[in-house]
């Protein structure tokens, strides 16, 4: 494919919708992966962006520290080049290296790799469009100078624990055997890549389910196509999840081109094909057929879902176009009657792209209507074995056009030739009218509620039939309808696409509740401090609350608690119960606090003979006071430091209390003896300090007349008793003394220091 830098793409197709079923190409959110290419580590890779809309948004690899914001004006596009190792490198491994897009409005998104001549591209789906069940569609690999590029695939996960099963159709690198299915457990962004064992091995087919929404991409890393033609190039394309396959498909064979390849894919055994009417084969499960086309369209039939891809050839075996043009490039097909009435395409007009054309299918009754950039494109002719369609190849230049038609719209594919060089793009599948990962069905309500049962689908193209499940019917494409009974009604829904001939239908039980009640507590009176659980009664099992209340009080919970209930919670409490849609009327009370607490002021401080009264300072008559020594006056006389408390008492029996600290302020008391008799008769024999306080970091020392320490302790209990330090008796006579002491005060910790004189008596 074209080797394509910066604003330059394959092919960019905005989609506009011939039908108003949500664009299946457009989106908010979607996972990219790029697989591991020929020019591994030196590729680039970029993602394109087209709104509809002036908007903006960000590019990020999530597991990654990487990130690029963006905005795009509607019409435009913008490109926004990768990291390197956005790119896994090697078979089975978990990897960290998707991308994710997201955006404020819809935007598309296409993704491309590019190196050296060996590039290609895919429209990317948003996630709304991803499922659980794909099959590979792939190619062989191919090998040079003894070294062997695989047909490989990628999964992207895009939730948390995403159980995956893998049943693969060849061998792999690490030695998975055909038919044997594996297991692996991806996380929201984790990526994880699988290569077939040998260069002619052949992953096409491989069947992947997922517990929830996977992105799959699939190709080859290099290959010649067909296997005996020159030159290699690297396939690149996003799978559709085969809920979303067809039954019929037309593959116009490209122009300037001796023959295109294509492969048909069955997704279930027992698949019966047909080319033209003519059978050509019954394939089972994951086995595919390929034929080369050439010439005329041909009409492709199964009796069960099927996937067809068009690959063009390498350019050796590409004779009808100039010399060295063309390269191989793989493009999913659309099925048959999904066009689009209205799309722009892009095709480049650098990197050696010379020729460009425009692969045209179109109903019959809708061909006069075709126009590009205004003007009636002619010289259709009817498809081979369905004459109810016709199809043109319309050479075009590059840069940007304008396709339209009526009806049922028109399907395109874009590609073009340059040397060494080719592009091949679809214009994206269109889906069912009805996609059941958007069923317009509402999933309930409440009894006598008015339902809006909107269909989503245009009236030109389609008729609808809606069954309300209560004997109620209806033709309209937007109808609204009540129910006159609460219970579960099975409401269907059936549209007739005229396009197609085809009806599709989808169903879903419809709820419908009856009017919830709920009841919660009368008012209540509760003590300050006390814990109170709400309560919210006769809401059916499985309802949801909604309480609300003062001081920005909100809970989900049917018996919220408020803990150490105070004054900001006082005031009104509503509960409301929800079913489903439906709600009950409020249910209300109001909650009163009973606040007892007396207030003794603040904490003070006296010294020893000093007396002060303490007094309750937000006396009530009606409450009750209690102090600690029992007295049951609002006030008392304190006459020593301490700790005093009064509890007051309401007629509720609320009790709350009030604690004041008095310490002494004034300097402690310290008594030490003048003199000390050590004679062992029980008087003056010891030298220690009594004081009226607790006293902590203690230090006394005794001084001999030259100022030498003959005794020190750093214990209150224990005294001098005439010994020096060496044991002997010190002699009588006159020693001085030094007492440091420190007092924990509750202004914080206070030293004291004292010196004196004592005399040893002998």
């Amino acid at each position: 494919m074209s080797k394509l830098k910066g604003h330059v793409f394959a092919i960019l197709v905005l989609l506009f919708p011939c039908l108003s079923q949500a664009q299946f190409t457009q989106g908010t959110e979607f996972w990219v992966g790029f697989m591991e290419h020929v020019d591994r580590d030196k590729n680039g890779k970029v993602v394109v962006i087209t709104s509809d809309y002036n908007t903006s948004g960000k590019v990020e690899m999530p597991l990654r520290s990487w990130s690029r914001n963006f905005n795009v004006r509607r019409g435009e596009m913008v490109s926004i080049e990768l990291p390197f190792y956005a790119e896994p490198l090697g078979s089975e491994y978990k990897d960290s290296t998707s991308v994710l897009i997201t955006s404020k409005d819809p935007i598309n998104v296409f993704a491309h790799q590019y190196a050296n001549a060996r590039s290609d591209a895919t429209l990317v789906l948003p996630k709304k469009a991803l499922g659980t069940d794909y099959m590979v569609m792939s190619y062989v690999g191919y090998e040079e100078k003894g070294k062997e590029y695989p047909s490989e695939f990628l999964i992207v996960a895009t939730e948390d624990k995403t159980q995956i099963e893998i049943t693969f159709s060849d061998w792999t690198k690490r030695g998975r055997q055909p038919g044997t299915t594996g297991k692996v457990s991806l996380n929201r962004g984790q990526t994880f890549q699988v290569q077939a064992e040998r260069h002619t091995g052949d992953l096409t087919g491989t069947r992947i389910r997922a517990s929830k929404p996977i992105a799959l991409f699939s190709g080859a890393m290099w290959t010649r196509v067909p296997g005996d033609c020159i030159a290699p190039d690297n396939l690149y394309e996003q799978m559709y999840p085969t809920q979303d396959w067809g039954k019929e498909y037309i593959a116009v064979p490209s122009e300037d081109a001796d023959y295109d390849v294509i492969r048909i894919l069955a997704a279930e055994s027992n698949t019966a094909v047909f080319i033209n009417g003519q059978s050509v084969a019954l394939l089972d499960q994951g086995a595919f057929l390929e034929r080369r086309i050439s010439g005329e369209p041909i009409y492709i039939t199964a009796n069960k879902a099927i996937a067809v891809a068009q690959y063009n050839v390498s350019y050796e075996c590409n004779t009808k176009a100039a010399l060295l043009q063309g390269d191989p490039s793989m493009t999913m097909l659309t099925p048959v009657g999904l066009g689009r009435r209205d799309l722009i395409i892009y095709a480049p007009y650098k990197e050696k792209i010379s020729t460009v054309y425009l692969n045209l299918v179109v109903r019959k009754a809708d061909m006069e209507s075709v126009k590009i950039d205004g003007e009636e494109v002619k010289g259709f002719r009817l498809v081979p074995g369905r004459p109810d369609y016709a199809y043109k190849r319309e050479r075009v230049s590059t840069g940007h056009h304008r396709l339209q038609a009526d009806g049922c719209g028109v399907a395109a594919n874009c590609y073009g030739y340059g040397r060494l060089e080719s592009f091949a793009y679809s214009s994206g599948i269109g889906f069912h009218l009805l996609d059941a990962r958007e069923n317009p069905i509402p999933e309930g309500g409440c009894l006598g509620d008015t339902f809006a049962f909107l269909s989503g689908v245009k009236p030109d193209f389609a008729e609808v039939f809606w069954d309300f499940g209560d004997s109620s019917y209806s033709k309209a494409f937007e109808e609204h309808h009540s129910y006159d009974s609460a219970g579960l009604f099975y409401v269907q829904l059936s549209v007739h696409n005229l396009c197609l001939n085809t009806y599709d239908t989808l169903a879903r039980e419809l709820i419908v509740t009856p009017p919830l009640q709920v009841k919660t507590l009368p008012d209540t009176v509760v003590c300050a401090g006390t814990d109170l659980q709400l309560r919210a009664e006769r809401a059916p099992r499985g309802a949801v609350f909604h309480w609300t209340g003062p001081a920005g009080f909100e809970s989900r919970a049917r018996a919220p608690t408020l803990f150490a209930v105070d004054t900001p919670q006082v005031g009104e409490y509503t509960v409301l119960a929800q079913g489903g849609q439906c709600f009950s009327l409020p249910s209300s009370f109001f909650l009163s606090v009973n606040d007892p607490r007396p207030d003794l002021g603040k904490d003070t401080s006296l010294c020893p003979g000093e007396y002060f009264t303490a007094k309750v300072k937000n006396e009530k008559a009606h409450l009750r006071y209690y102090w600690q020594n029992r007295s049951r006056q609002p006030f008392l006389r304190i006459k020593s430091a301490g700790e005093y408390w009064v509890e007051a008492v309401d007629s509720l029996g609320c009790r709350a209390r009030d604690t004041l600290e008095v310490w002494r302020k004034c300097p402690p008391a310290v008594f030490l003896p003048d003199h000390i008799t050590p004679n062992d008769d029980g008087k003056n024999d010891v030298f220690r300090s009594k004081m009226d306080v607790i006293a902590y970091r203690y230090q006394l020392i005794v001084f001999d007349a030259q100022n030498q320490p003959v005794f020190q302790t750093q214990s209150p209990g224990f005294g001098w008793n005439g010994k020096k330090t060496d044991g002997s008796d010190a002699p009588p006579g006159l020693y001085s003394w030094k007492l440091v002491f420190f007092e924990q005060l509750p202004t914080g910790p206070k030293e004291w220091e004292s010196e004196g004189w004592v005399v040893l008596v002998r």
